[in-house]
């Protein structure tokens, strides 16, 4: 099976076990070894972690290094369709929910990592949706904002 199929190749099999087992650790990921470990260079999984896996299931610790989160818990289905080669159409990032959490996530994690900082605008409607999440009914209406992704 090739890797822009549904499913998992044994090499993607391989990375996700891989990324698994540096969660449960704790430790940081030694790409050289997973990268071994999975049959793939080194650059290539440097390349799936940058363009398809990062602030989803990988993130750049305050030092640079590479840890994983959020594997344990990813499906291999769902692994699968991170790594197709068909990902990343930004109207794939709004398509669910949880596709969006995920860019929302990889956003903040990236912008925590580079000490950036959200506006006052920002932390407002940061605010809004997480009292929309808990239930909190909304005190008032957040203006629209133009779209970042055309229909």
């Amino acid at each position: 099976m090739s890797d822009d199929e549904e499913g998992l190749s044994d090499r993607q099999l391989s990375l996700l076990e891989g990324l698994r087992e540096a969660e449960r650790s704790g430790h940081p990921i030694d790409v050289r070894s997973l990268a071994r470990r999975a049959g793939y260079t080194e650059s290539s999984v440097r390349t799936y972690f940058t363009k398809r896996l990062e602030g989803v299931l990988v993130f750049r610790d305050e030092e640079g290094q590479w840890r994983a989160r959020g594997a344990l818990r990813c499906s291999e289905e769902e692994f699968a369709r991170r790594m197709s080669q068909k990902a990343g159409a930004a109207n794939d990032a709004l398509r669910t929910e949880e596709a969006w959490r995920a860019v929302v996530r990889k956003l903040l994690y990236e912008g925590q990592r580079r000490h950036y900082h959200l506006s006052r605008e920002e932390l407002e409607l940061v605010e809004e949706l997480t009292e929309r999440e808990r239930g909190r009914p909304r005190t008032d209406e957040v203006p629209i904002q133009p779209t970042l992704f055309k229909r």
